[in-house]
């Protein structure tokens, strides 16, 4: 008699458990967010040694961006990276139309507009400004 109860209450758990949905069932991974559509202007103004970034079109805001970035590499010198919005500067959303970054370097270098999805993952680069594009002062 004992096993008999002991075999019907084994498989009335197996019922049981058969009607359950499995936590991994119907997880779809997420596609990698797409960046905004983004038309930059970045000009060098050698009068203060700094680049002038224009953002002509597009829309940042907390939703579609983690960290919003420009970084310059030079020829002979360390890196320079400075935040425009985003990270540890979300209070500076929306970045739109019209904005416009300052980023003081001293000296020319290769500018690239850096975009990352919110709860982070890959860095996209959105445009670059290479150096060896850049007008010399003699040309201005």
């Amino acid at each position: 008699m004992r096993r008999r109860a002991l075999l019907t209450g084994l498989g009335a758990g197996v019922l049981g458990l058969a009607g359950c949905s499995s936590p991994f069932r119907n997880r779809t991974p997420t596609a990698p967010q797409e960046p905004p559509s983004v038309e930059t202007r970045i000009a060098w103004d050698a009068e203060f040694s700094s680049y002038e970034i224009d953002l002509v079109d597009g829309r940042f805001t907390d939703a579609n961006t983690g960290e919003l970035a420009v970084r310059v590499r030079f020829p002979d010198a360390d890196p320079y990276r400075k935040v425009w919005a985003g990270g540890q500067k979300a209070d500076r959303f929306p970045v739109e139309a019209g904005d416009e970054l300052i980023v003081t370097t001293g000296q020319r270098g290769t500018v690239r507009l850096l975009w990352e999805p919110p709860g982070g993952g890959d860095t996209v680069v959105l445009y670059t400004y290479r150096r060896s594009e850049q007008p010399t002062p003699t040309e201005r």
